[in-house]
């Protein structure tokens, strides 16, 4: 794909280089231009520069190793444009996520501007509680992790906020994939207004894809997510809001712990790996186990996914590589070639059978001549030739590559009827 969008064949070109030179211009990714203006696009300019797309491929198949080589910058970013150099208290750490929330407000609510919404919801304050709790997550994470699990976690956290997002605008717009997809479009564009509009055209196309699969194979329930719903002033909020906890005492560390790890799937890098919870069903088990055996389903395209399915299932299937053809001996490199042929196919009944006493190391009962006389019976060759037959148009029938039209030869010499 990189070829074709004239990257150089292994290039190690940022994703802010990519784009630029897609875009022709020079500020897209450039802090404070733009619309990279505020923290926000600092942080995208700060990624874009520091990730190539070989290292976004690596992100959607799971492979954390990217995000744990950015430690260093992602650190140095946050203490000083999100922390301002103060210290990483809870404090500081939430109040900086409600500024910078509170900061989106205004886009936020004209990205749900020209769609419609469930009823009795109040969709800009449900998605600024909503994101400031997973931003005050993440962000902690950030200052405070210095081992070798900051990738791993870091990218489970991401994951765990974009499956619960798009769960909960889901809900919100009252199940209307289409809605959900037209805000995260619109958005897109709005971001990309100086980018090549055909590049432009391929993200949304390729988002649009990616969150069909993702959807397919949501990890996040509605009732996962409904404690962030918040309603309009008008608005009792009884019906989508779970029962409050009994306050009488509080509840014990180990009851807390229990609750948690059934509130939610564990954090994955894929929608398939995340997909096993408590409490599932057989069905869901057996689905859970299907997905977790392809983890690369969603993050290719879903028209991929049966050509690729099926390649896998014939690999499965192949057999030992039968003997080479003397066209295909003849193209290789003399001492290869006498390798391979040193090996040569069992042309006759005599040799097949002589090579495999010799390697079985056992000797004829009577003398090599006299069992050389018994193989060269005319009834034992001829039962031998028919056998031979009999396999090679086995092998033609189970061969789903083999067409009659392509190898016209073979069907005439090993026809059904022959």
């Amino acid at each position: 794909m990189m070829g074709s969008l004239g990257s150089p064949q292994g290039s190690s070109e940022s994703i802010a280089d990519f784009i630029q030179r897609l875009s022709q211009t020079s500020n897209i990714f450039e802090p404070g231009s733009g619309a990279a203006i505020g923290f926000f696009g600092d942080l995208l300019s700060l990624i874009c520069q520091s990730f190539s797309m070989v290292d976004m491929v690596m992100l959607l198949h799971g492979q954390h190793q990217p995000l744990q080589r950015i430690q260093p910058q992602l650190r140095a970013f946050f203490t000083e444009h999100y922390l301002q150099e103060r210290e990483p208290s809870d404090a500081n750490i939430r109040a900086a996520a409600e500024d910078l929330i509170n900061g989106l407000e205004e886009y936020i609510t004209e990205s749900f501007s020209t769609v419609s919404v469930r009823e009795g919801v109040n969709i800009t304050q449900t998605n600024m509680e909503f994101l400031t709790e997973q931003f005050t997550r993440i962000a902690t994470h950030i200052l405070r992790c210095s081992d070798q699990s900051f990738g791993q976690r870091l990218l489970e956290l991401c994951n765990q906020g974009l499956f619960e997002c798009l769960a909960l605008n889901l809900y919100c717009l009252r199940g209307e994939q289409s809605a959900l997809t037209a805000v995260i479009n619109h958005r897109i564009r709005r971001m990309s207004a100086e980018v090549n509009p055909s590049l432009v055209n391929w993200l949304t196309t390729m988002m649009a894809m990616r969150l069909q699969v993702i959807l397919e194979h949501m990890p996040v329930t509605e009732e996962q997510v409904l404690h962030y719903i918040r309603h309009t002033q008008s608005e009792p909020a009884e019906e989508e809001q779970p029962e409050p906890p009994a306050e009488e005492e509080p509840p014990s560390t180990e009851s807390v712990q229990m609750e948690e790890s059934s509130a939610s799937p564990t954090p994955a890098t894929t929608a398939e790996e995340a997909m096993a919870s408590a409490g599932e069903t057989v069905a869901m088990a057996a689905q859970r186990e299907e997905a977790e055996s392809e983890p690369w389903a969603a993050a290719v395209p879903p028209e991929w996914v049966p050509i690729i399915r099926q390649d896998l299932q014939s690999q499965r299937k192949m057999k030992s590589q039968p003997p080479l053809s003397d066209a295909y001996l003849s193209g290789m490199p003399a001492k290869r070639r006498k390798t391979v042929q040193s090996e040569g196919p069992h042309l006759t009944l005599s040799e097949a059978v002589g090579r495999a006493a010799r390697s079985a190391g056992v000797k004829p009962v009577t003398s090599t001549d006299s069992l050389q006389g018994e193989l060269e019976r005319p009834e034992l060759q001829e039962a031998y030739t028919e056998q031979v037959k009999s396999d090679i148009k086995k092998r033609l029938r189970d061969d789903p590559d083999y067409s009659t039209q392509r190898f016209p030869n073979t069907h005439r010499a090993f026809s059904p009827d022959s």
